[in-house]
């Protein structure tokens, strides 16, 4: 996924890192709201 040999190890390092939150985000936003709908629906 990251390629190597690119000219600025520094922009790789924010990517990867920005990747890296972004889906564990996306774990926990879905998670929330699977527990909204089974706590509506209940």
């Amino acid at each position: 996924m990251v390629e190597r040999g690119n000219h600025n190890p520094n922009v790789d390092c924010c990517n990867q890192y920005f990747n890296i939150s972004w889906e564990a985000n996306k774990a926990a936003i879905k998670a929330m709201l699977n527990i909204l709908v089974l706590w509506y629906f209940n």
